[in-house]
């Protein structure tokens, strides 16, 4: 594009496009070019060829900079787009068209320069001003930026913050070098370092084409080859001996050494000032190459003594006299420098003592051949006089090769079988992988039998202890048990399993013939057995009487039938207990003592149905014989027989009030009886197959029964239609209403307890057993026992009271976990904090007065208080112990979205809607430090472990870590297409993870920003992420109402755990209390709560739909 006007012609180079924020200008007075040389002003060269107010290439000249060897550099603005911009007018002794031909095509050679760490040009031209005809180039500015030496040094960077700041400037050196640009004139002024802590290249004006860009017609400049051009201080010694043939992209590493060593050491390996040039050029021909020590000596102290070393050895290379002893580019230095930085091994090495000598040699060549001719003198006469002995020698280094040689071939076999080993690794790693993943697919299809075996198989596949066993595992595990307790029978499979009225009783069987009893509390835990007073108003006539009637301290167990027990009953009463035996007896028994009261034994075969009726005076009881029995419970003498089923009778069950009477049998009907004369009044037919189990509602107008179809059938009792049919993968052997509605649960021969709302158009699946269901029962308050194959009797609350959720009174924004673990917090949206005892999930306390919503909850590292960010930028800080507000203040003007304690508690860091996050006194409220600002909402800020930096999160997309001290900005930790919406440390303060709305989650190494890995999986946000303590697992909490965890090493993802809601015909109402609702077996909204304990074996969440959750623990743990 051509500028017209003004007397100039210019051209205008392409822009490339920049990012938000990308513009850096910058205002060093002296670091576009030379300072003024003596022969400049003998050569009568105005030092101000324009003044401000002209016009250059579309540029307004505001002001001059300074005036150098090659021309003059001024500060000026664009007129199209007002940016800043440098122009520089290059002085040339030759105006002839052919000079300004070979000034065009050096321009076009800088122009192909385009690198974040190089000065872009972005036009240039010719200028026709009051002193003639001169070249321009237009240049970006770089604002407020300062010489690399002296950014490091104002800024306190340590030794690593250094070599940063060179490695940057190298990369964009490296890029003028692969372009066929060589700078020439490398000194601190000439690489600059913006605010943002941006290393920039500037001034090519010395700059000279490669042999490939000189071949290609683009390589003359304006400084002609063999000219004597740069810096005294910083030329490398063939620019000091006017070697126009040996000035590369080398001599330019020698110029990045010195500064190098400059940077670590703080001065030069050598002085130059005031030496006359020829003395210079002595110097750099004859002297040796300058020590490093100094750098080894500087950085020892925070890098250690084999990092020290290697830098120092970086530096030697870069200052090796001889260019073939070098790096060969900016690149290849870049390239070390990185390995350094990441604690691998460098390329450059020490000189060995024969390369030194090969040098030395180049250096003193006469000497040298003085010295090789009575060296080899010597040689010959050594050789004459000791050939024997050098035979020897030769034999012995033979051996010594064939030694080496074995070595050699002992280390590759190592490093093979390492590598080996790596891939094994991998493998294992991998497969351990697929077989967690499967055995929560299999325990999402309700197959526990084959979760269990899968999960057995992961955890054998690790060989670590249990107690370190990952958090996918704990979790795993976890979900595959959600009864309340297990009582296990060690003789074998369970079969019946009966609960007395008031539900404090709790009765088995099994398939040998024995029947005992349990004593449950009100939570369904085992109690003693039997009570010593108050239950039903019995009272154990003495001690003896309890002795006898249990064998434990828990445990009442007798041998009663010869063979399986098919079915036990409670009395109405609790006084007596009834079981039915494939024996063909009934025996009935007094439940305090256990004495027996009658052995019924009129059956013709086994018995498999027994109750009594409600008014307690009559058991009935069913059998293969076909026949149900009615006995009088005073006498124990038959009172009625009833005929009917063709077959075999299952089971007998009365509506509550003790009119009717249902049988359910292998012809596949169930018939209701009118209980005082035996008549039929109902025949249900529509099963297809053996019905097993029949049972009254509370109401008595509904009867379930159970077939081997795999249906369960709802009958109105008054109607005789079937009013609900309940499908299942297996077939039903028991039925049982729970509850005095219509909610019924069922046996299921695939081992999974089912409850079925009466609204429910699925079921809900309770995971233990593994086994066959046998028997069930239930109580009016919603407490299940279950009989299974798999030798246990399992307790359940069908409404998840002991699941490991509590419901709250609102959205939970945040949680966390107390210094002992013993503790959780939650901060809800109605501005309370809610205290729970990790170990039963009770209730501690609750915690008032925030402000708003508490979006973010912290524990001082003692335990004692309690901090919660809130709205309005307000933090409030509790007491633990009593709950009371201790402190409260605004360091905020908007919404608090985190906060933290500092390691002495006695500050708090705090991030806000306001774009901020600040450190304040949590005693004063005062700021501590100036705020950290990002240009959005900052969702999140966190401390390293050792307090060195500030990790903020935010809604400008980026991350950033700053410097805890001093507040300088270190890293910017770029790469989410979203808001990044949170940010941890992990415990070694080695690596950073981020969660942002772009469904990812990355971690990052701090050293250097830069990112290991990307973590994907879920769909929409990802809110927030956290490291387990040991660094092996991230999990993370998202919008789906899912937590994902990936394992670090490979970035797979290990175990999402998924929230279920009760399976009910409609959408609960969103106004109801949370507290009202069923509690899910996770979250059903989304999940904003992430903490994990300290032993990595747990975490806690809490989401939008008012819950808390711990997952690593199991229904068990704390019922």
């Amino acid at each position: 594009m051509l500028d017209e006007g003004g007397g100039e012609s210019g051209i205008g180079l392409d822009r490339p496009p920049r990012d938000l924020g990308a513009e850096s200008l910058s205002g060093v007075d002296d670091a576009f070019g030379f300072r003024p040389r003596p022969h400049a002003a003998r050569c009568g060269v105005a030092t101000a060829p324009v003044q401000p107010g002209d016009i250059v290439g579309g540029v307004v000249i505001e002001r001059h900079v300074g005036d150098g060897g090659m021309g003059s550099v001024h500060a000026g603005r664009e007129l199209g787009t007002g940016r800043r911009v440098a122009v520089k007018l290059v002085r040339m002794t030759d105006a002839s068209s052919a000079a300004h031909d070979r000034f065009a095509r050096e321009a076009r050679l800088l122009a192909r320069l385009r690198h974040p760490n190089v000065a872009q040009l972005y036009a240039f031209g010719t200028h026709d001003g009051a002193t003639g005809s001169m070249p321009y180039l237009v240049l970006e500015f770089v604002e407020d930026a300062r010489p690399i030496t002296r950014f490091a040094r104002e800024t306190g960077l340590g030794v690593r913050g250094r070599v940063l700041l060179l490695r940057d400037a190298c990369r964009g050196l490296a890029h003028a070098h692969e372009r066929g640009v060589i700078h020439r004139d490398i000194k601190p002024g000439n690489l600059l370092v913006d605010a943002a802590g941006t290393s920039r290249v500037i001034d090519f004006g010395v700059a000279r084409a490669s042999e490939a860009a000189a071949a290609d017609g683009t390589g003359s400049f304006a400084t002609a080859v063999g000219d004597l051009v740069g810096t005294l201080q910083y030329m490398s010694p063939e620019q000091l001996l006017a070697d126009s043939d040996g000035v590369d992209a080398r001599s330019d590493v020698y110029a990045l050494g010195l500064v190098l060593h400059e940077l670590i050491a703080g001065r030069l390996p050598y002085d130059l000032t005031g030496m006359p040039y020829l003395e210079a050029a002595r110097l750099a021909g004859d002297g040796a190459a300058p020590s490093t020590a100094a750098v080894a000596a500087a950085a020892v102290a925070e890098c250690g003594r084999d990092d020290a070393r290697a830098l120092a050895t970086i530096v030697a290379t870069c200052l090796e006299k001889t260019p073939s002893d070098r790096y060969g580019s900016a690149a290849a230095l870049a390239a070390d420098l990185d390995r350094w930085l990441e604690g691998r091994a460098i390329v450059a090495r020490p000189p060995t003592a024969w390369e030194a000598l090969r040098r030395l040699a180049r250096r003193h060549r006469t000497e040298t051949i003085w010295a090789g001719v009575m060296a080899g003198a010597l040689v010959v006469a050594l050789a004459v006089i000791s050939w024997s002995s050098l035979r020897e020698r030769w034999q012995r280094r033979d051996a010594e090769l064939a030694r080496g040689e074995a070595e050699a071939a002992r280390r590759v076999a190592e490093v093979a079988r390492a590598e080996a080993e790596r891939h094994a690794a991998e493998a294992v790693q991998r497969l351990y992988v697929s077989t967690v993943l499967l055995a929560a697919e299999a325990r999402d299809r309700d197959n526990v039998i084959e979760a269990t075996r899968l999960l057995d198989t992961a955890r054998s596949s690790l060989r670590i202890a249990p107690r370190d066993e990952p958090i996918e595992l704990a979790c795993l595990a976890a979900s595959l048990d959600e009864s309340s307790h297990v009582f296990t029978n060690a003789g074998g499979e369970v079969t019946a399993v009966a609960l007395a009225p008031d539900g404090r009783a709790l009765a088995c069987a099994d398939g040998a013939g024995a029947v005992w009893l349990h004593d449950l509390d009100r939570h369904g835990v085992p109690a003693s057995w039997p009570p010593r007073s108050g239950w039903h108003g019995l009272v154990a006539a003495d001690d003896d009487a309890i002795g006898t009637a249990a064998r434990s301290a828990s445990e009442a167990r007798w041998p009663t039938h010869d063979g399986r027990v098919w079915r036990i009953a409670f009395s109405s009463d609790g006084r007596l207990l009834a079981s039915a035996g494939a024996d063909g007896r009934v025996v009935v028994r007094h439940v305090v003592g256990g004495d027996v009261v009658a052995t019924l034994t009129q059956h013709d075969g086994p018995v498999y149905g027994v109750a009594f009726a409600p008014d307690g005076t009559r058991l009935a009881t069913t059998g293969r014989d076909g026949v149900t029995r009615l006995w009088d419970t005073t006498s124990w003498q038959a009172r009625l027989e009833i005929r009917g089923h063709e077959g075999t009778v299952y089971a007998v069950a009365f509506s509550p009030d003790g009119l009717l009477m249902a049988t359910a049998g292998t012809d596949g009907t169930a018939r209701v009886w009118h209980a005082s004369a035996g008549v039929e009044a109902a025949r249900l037919e529509g099963h297809a197959g053996r019905v097993f189990d029949a049972a009254f509602s509370a109401g008595g107008d509904t009867l379930a029964t159970a077939g081997e179809d795999g249906t369960l059938r709802l009958w109105d009792v008054g109607t005789r239609e079937e009013v609900r049919r309940l499908r299942h993968p297996s077939r039903v052997n028991a039925v049982a209403f729970v509850g005095n509605g219509l909610d019924v649960v069922t046996a299921t021969g695939d081992g999974v307890l089912r409850a079925w709302q009466a609204d429910a158009v699925s079921p809900t699946p309770f995971r233990g057993h593994t086994g066959g269901l046998w028997s069930v029962a239930g109580t009016s308050d919603g407490r299940v026992v279950s009989a299974s194959e798999d030798g246990t009797a399992r307790v359940w609350w069908t409404d998840g009271r002991d699941r490991p959720v509590r419901a709250t009174e609102s959205r939970v924004l945040a949680t966390a976990f107390g210094p002992d673990d013993d503790v959780l917090a939650a901060g809800l949206g109605d501005g309370t904090v809610t205290l729970w005892d990790t170990r039963t999930l009770a209730l501690r306390g609750r915690l008032s007065g925030g402000v708003g919503r508490v979006n973010s909850v912290a524990f001082s590292h003692d335990g004692r208080l309690v901090a919660g960010g809130c709205d309005a930028g307000v933090v409030t800080i509790w007491s633990a112990c009593d709950g009371h507000p201790v402190a409260s203040w605004k360091p905020h003007t908007r919404r608090t979205y985190s906060v933290a304690f500092t390691a002495d508690d006695r500050a708090v860091l705090t991030a806000s809607e306001d774009g901020t996050a600040l450190l304040s006194d949590r005693t004063r409220g005062v700021p501590l430090a100036p705020p950290l600002r990002h240009g959005r909402r900052v969702f999140c800020a966190a401390l390293s472990p050792d307090e060195s930096l500030v990790a903020t999160a935010s809604e400008d997309r980026s991350a950033r870590l700053w410097d805890a001290r001093t507040g300088v900005e270190r890293l910017r930790l770029l790469g989410h297409e979203g808001p990044v919406n949170w940010v941890a440390f992990s415990e070694d303060g080695r690596r950073v993870v981020t969660a942002s709305s772009d469904s990812t989650v990355r971690v990052w190494t701090v050293a250097d920003g830069r990112c290991t890995g990307v973590l994907t999986g879920p769909t929409r946000q990802v809110w927030k992420a956290s490291f387990s303590p040991d660094g092996a697992r991230v999990a993370a909490v998202t919008a789906e109402g899912t937590t994902v965890i990936w394992e670090t090493t490979h970035g797979q993802a290990v175990l999402t755990l998924r929230g279920e809601a009760p399976a009910t015909a409609e959408q609960p109402d969103e106004d109801a209390a949370v507290g009202d609702r069923i509690l899910p077996r996770g979250h059903s909204d989304q999940v904003w709560g992430l903490a994990f304990s300290s032993d990595g074996r747990r975490l806690a969440t809490g989401s939008w739909d008012g819950t808390v959750r711990l997952w690593g623990v199991s229904t068990g743990q704390v019922a």
